[in-house]
């Protein structure tokens, strides 16, 4: 696979941070938790009766955002899987090559589709149309998407600086030219094997980095190495005492993120996530490599060239073999 010299960002989502939280609290603190989903001292938040009881599923994207190159291409794709009665979380990463359409002389990539949809949208962040993504990413994956979220790279920032930094453990060399040292030594971007201690700029470059043999995959890698060391720095807070912390996050986010789902969903699927067990979480991602060879990567004719892309193994447009992988992960 070729190696990749675009930068790129990834967005961990506020939805999984707050799920995070819940898991690691005393169900007693989901009342807090109600308080800053709403913003106040409320705590009146209802349990969702129909996500307390059957899977959900969530699209959970991420963009770079204005300034950046490809700003509102959808980089990450996450689609989250909640089962209240299993007491289980599943993660599955969708390749930002993925194609899901063609007609000769354009194409479309997975990461293309829900700009394509609010290019013209004034009110990215305070209306966004979710509706064609989630279309798309049910064909592929044979999932309801029930709903979707949307973030840029500040999330990533403020969520990490906000709580003091991660440690993260980089299982292989990261060494990337075109990624700058964020701590000013003039250098570039570059991480040894081990326990790192991260600050919100690292880990942006961090999971920015594709320049690797692996390329998205790399990235993907990387991205599930910062979920567990997210994880494990939250397992640290107290959620009393270290509300203000929370509280900052969530003003800092504020203009950088969006979702379909509202306080009260937000609210039964942390109370849901605070019965499952780290154990039960499970990372996957719907790509080319062993044990599970699903895709395979191509090029295609578009208006300007030729382009890279990930097309299904079983052909173009047949998601027969990626639906039935990800139905035997979730059952």
């Amino acid at each position: 696979m070729k190696k990749w010299f675009k930068p790129i960002g990834i967005i961990l989502s506020l939805i999984i941070v707050i799920l995070l939280i819940a898991s690691f609290f005393p169900a007693k603190s989901l009342l807090v938790l109600g308080s800053f989903l709403d913003g106040s001292n409320n705590t009146s938040l209802e349990i969702d009766k129909k996500i307390n009881s059957e899977p959900v599923n969530i699209a959970i994207m991420g963009f770079t955002g204005a300034g950046n190159n490809g700003a509102y291409l959808t980089d990450t794709l996450i689609v989250a899987h909640i089962d209240p009665t299993q007491h289980k979380l599943t993660l599955i990463s969708i390749p930002r090559d993925f194609l899901v359409s063609s007609n000769g002389t354009s194409s479309l990539k997975i990461n293309g589709v829900f700009w394509a949809a609010n290019e013209k949208n004034p009110h990215l962040f305070e209306n966004p149309n979710f509706s064609t993504v989630k279309q798309d990413l049910e064909s592929i994956t044979g999932l309801p998407i029930h709903y979707a979220a949307i973030f840029d790279v500040e999330t990533v920032r403020s969520i990490v600086n906000g709580l003091g930094g991660l440690n993260v453990y980089i299982s292989e060399k990261v060494s990337d030219p075109n990624l700058a040292d964020s701590t000013g030594t003039g250098g570039y971007f570059n991480l040894e094997p081990g326990w790192r201690y991260l600050d919100g700029n690292m880990v942006v470059s961090l999971v920015r980095s594709r320049y690797a043999k692996d390329g998205d995959f790399f990235r993907i890698k990387h991205q599930q190495q910062v979920l567990l060391a997210l994880g494990a720095k939250l397992k640290d807070l107290n959620f009393l005492t270290d509300g203000s912390k929370l509280l900052q996050i969530k003003k800092d986010i504020n203009g950088h993120f969006a979702t379909d789902l509202n306080n009260n969903q937000l609210f039964t699927l942390a109370s849901i996530m605070a019965k499952i067990p780290q154990t039960n979480w499970q990372f996957s991602a719907i790509s080319f490599e062993e044990p599970n060879p699903l895709l395979m990567s191509s090029t295609i004719a578009t208006n300007t060239g030729y382009g890279y892309v990930l097309i299904p193994k079983a052909g173009i447009g047949n998601y027969s073999n990626i639906q039935a992988y990800i139905a035997k992960l979730i059952n």
